[in-house]
This record gives structure tokens, sequence and C-alpha cells, in this order.
């Protein structure tokens, strides 16, 4: 490219501020062409995508890395990619969007947290799906075979589902979100993150968490992060996380009322009803 010599003359005398102009110049025009073509799909690896969780070191890292990912309340939901478990196909967060808001529910067969509350799920399900959708979202196992394994107590007893392969392929992935359908939670879709876990990763998501998006496809419900804050039922309960985690945690904003309360408030039911009425 040439240059007129008076522009020349101006480069060759402030070389580093004419760059960086031009540099920001493109970096903004870029920038508003993306945006105004389609959602910026804002995904990043992490040191932690794609790995299998192998202790209980590396799990509270996780959670502790990527809960300043998670979208809060009022935000534009990122439009992250997934993958249908029936069909295999290819979608993203904005095209199964529809009519109603979303609830996305993280979690993995191999979770226990997730697991105690199926019941619970199954119930909110059919009390609420006439205003609102829900969406099983299958991200990496939370205790994976030849992984982390740690025993969960409630009520005195100590709970554990048997752990699972970690998948190595999408294709596996895909295979174990629609076992994990079909035998536990046919009322759900499901969708399966990718093997990468842009998911996971982008939405402070694993183990386990909530979220509701609403039709403008900005977040309505900002669930804790799980297994600690994973808030279904008004009558839910975990084991408090230790308090360097909690410090952490309680630094980012998310949405202290549990699923429940949050669903009766949107659509205005009444009170919510005796557990077990």
């Amino acid at each position: 490219m040439k240059f007129s010599r008076p522009f020349s003359l101006l480069l060759g005398r402030y070389p580093s501020v004419i760059q960086m102009a031009v540099f920001l110049a493109i970096v903004i025009v870029g920038d508003r062409l993306t945006s105004a073509d389609e959602p910026r799909n804002e995904f990043r690896y992490d040191r932690y995508s794609g790995v299998t969780v192998m202790s209980q070191k590396m799990a509270e890292a996780i959670m502790l890395h990527r809960h300043v990912n998670a979208p809060m309340v009022g935000e534009q939901a990122p439009d992250s990619k997934i993958i249908d478990a029936v069909s295999g196909e290819s979608k993203t967060l904005y095209q199964i969007i529809k009519d109603k808001p979303m609830v996305l529910l993280f979690g993995s067969s191999s979770c226990s947290n997730f697991d105690l509350y199926l019941e619970d799920i199954k119930t909110i399900v059919e009390r609420f799906q006439g205003g609102v959708d829900f969406s099983l979202v299958y991200i990496r196992e939370a205790h994976p075979e030849g992984g982390f394994m740690p025993l969960q107590s409630r009520d005195g007893k100590e709970h554990s589902v048997p752990p699972q392969p970690d998948p190595k392929s999408m294709e596996e992935r895909k295979t174990q979100a629609l076992g994990f359908q079909k035998n536990t939670t046919s009322w759900l879709r499901a969708f399966a993150d990718t093997v990468d876990d842009e998911m996971a990763v982008r939405w402070g998501a694993w183990p386990n968490r909530i979220f509701v998006v609403g039709k403008d496809r900005r977040v309505l419900y900002s669930g804790g992060p799980g297994p600690f804050y994973f808030h279904l039922t008004k009558d839910g309960w975990h084991t408090a996380p230790p308090a360097y985690m909690a410090e952490e945690f309680l630094r980012m904003p998310f949405s202290k009322e549990s699923l429940e309360e949050f669903l009766v408030r949107y659509q205005g039911g009444g009170p919510l009803p005796a557990k077990g009425g």
C-alpha cells in the first residue's frame, strides 16, 4: 500500500500513535459488523475444557474459575452451541427459545446433588410447563469413572450415584445424555454440551446450575453455583461451601430465591404448596 507524501511523513514521525488509531478503528468496525450480523459467541476455552475432573481440589478450582463467567440477571444470554440428544442436530440456544421463557437445568447422571432432586424437577416441570419451557443440558460428568468420587450426606444418610465414563467424543456425550433423559427425565427436552464444554465454561454451570432465559434472550433468573447454591425448591438444602469458596461466590450476584419461588412470582401464582401437598 502506498501513502501520499504528507501522510508518509506523518507516519514516519508518529508511527506508534497512527498504527494504534488504525488498529482501534479496525476493531470497532469489526465489532459492529459482527454484532449486526449475528450474536457473538463468547465461549473461550479454559484450562479445564475437555478434561476429566480428577480430584476435590480440581473440582473446587473449576467452580471458582468459571463462576465469574455466569451471565447475570438482565444480561443478554450467551448464544451457546448445544446438541439435540434425540436428533443429534447442532443448535444454538437462540434457536430453541420459542414462545416461552426457557428454564435451563445443567447436570449429569453422576451428579449426586442433581440426582437427589429428580422427583422435585419432575414436579416443577409438571406444575409450571404451561408458562415456561424446560431443557436439560447434559454437561461433563460430575463424578466420572476413575476420577473425583465424594460421598454426599443428607438427613444423616450417605447418598451417591454410580460413576459414569467421561465421554471423549460428541457421540459418546450425546448417547449418555439421551440415556439419562430416557431413563430418568423423559419429561424434559434433552441437549448435550459440546465435548469441549462450551456451555459449562461460558455459563459457569459445572457440576449443576439453573438459569431462566426470557423470550427476549435476556437472563431472568441466574441460579447460584452448584452444588452448594442449587436451589430448585423452597425447601431445598445443601451443605454450605468452604468459607474461602463462599467468600468468592458471594462477590458475584446471583438469584438467592429458589427456582420454584421465582416461577411462582414470575407467573403470578398463589402461595407455595406445603411440601408433599
